[in-house]
């Protein structure tokens, strides 16, 4: 599910697709971002800015 939103799927159509909050999927993705403490999330953060 983080792999369609770091690939360019809006983050509410993702939701939708699955039948979730998009909260959740924020929440996941904040969750995933502390446990990488990766630099190039910056790259994914703009990918959904740009698609969501």
């Amino acid at each position: 599910m983080l792999r369609l939103v770091a690939n360019g799927e809006p983050i509410l159509a993702v939701a939708r697709k699955m039948g979730i909050s998009d909260s959740i999927i924020h929440a996941w993705r904040s969750a995933e971002k502390k446990k990488k403490g990766d630099v190039s999330s910056t790259l994914e953060e703009e990918t959904v800015r740009r698609g969501g």
